[in-house]
């Protein structure tokens, strides 16, 4: 048996939430406390108290990691007009990643997932992607690629609607 901190009535063990922070291992207050307690907070929130918070937070990590603020974000933002700085495809706000020179620290522009994944995966590296680029304009196979093995699957691009190669089965009769 506990006693509840909440409501003062004495309960169970069961009827308190575990915690293993405390002595007991249980909350300090039963669970129809603790939960009527959580929704009266819920209800309390202002939802511009939560917008302000989380520019707030957003402006602390910016600043902290990347040296500019959520207004620096949004005049870059605005300077590329909401697009990728690389594929110059319309992005929301929070589709932009901020890319930064790893050896400097200096911000470079907002880039879509896609494009700064690849920056990544490149190292920053203008050789690296000097020689993908020579690669995608002469690859070794030659314009028309190497012949397939036999055996191989037809290649079919795909349109985006459904499956090139049908719809999928267990494979089991």
């Amino acid at each position: 048996m506990k006693l509840c901190h909440a409501c003062g009535d004495e309960k169970s063990l069961d009827e308190f939430w575990n915690n293993a922070n405390r002595h007991d291992g249980k909350q300090t207050q039963c669970k129809g406390c603790a939960t009527a307690r959580r929704k009266k907070k819920l209800a309390e929130r202002v939802p511009e108290d939560d917008a302000r918070k989380s520019r707030r937070n957003a402006d602390s990590h910016m600043r902290r990691r990347y040296g500019i603020d959520v207004d620096g974000y949004e005049r870059m933002l605005d300077r590329q007009q909401g697009t990728c700085a690389v594929c110059r495809n319309k992005c929301t706000r929070d589709n932009l990643a901020i890319d930064h020179d790893h050896q400097t620290g200096a911000v470079r522009g907002l880039l879509c997932w896609r494009c700064n994944g690849a920056l990544g995966k490149a190292r920053d590296s203008v050789e690296l992607l000097t020689k993908l680029i020579a690669y995608l304009e002469n690859p070794p196979g030659g314009p028309e690629g190497l012949p397939k093995p036999s055996g191989a699957y037809r290649w079919v691009p795909w349109d985006g609607t459904k499956s090139p190669k049908g719809p999928r089965t267990s494979g089991r009769a």
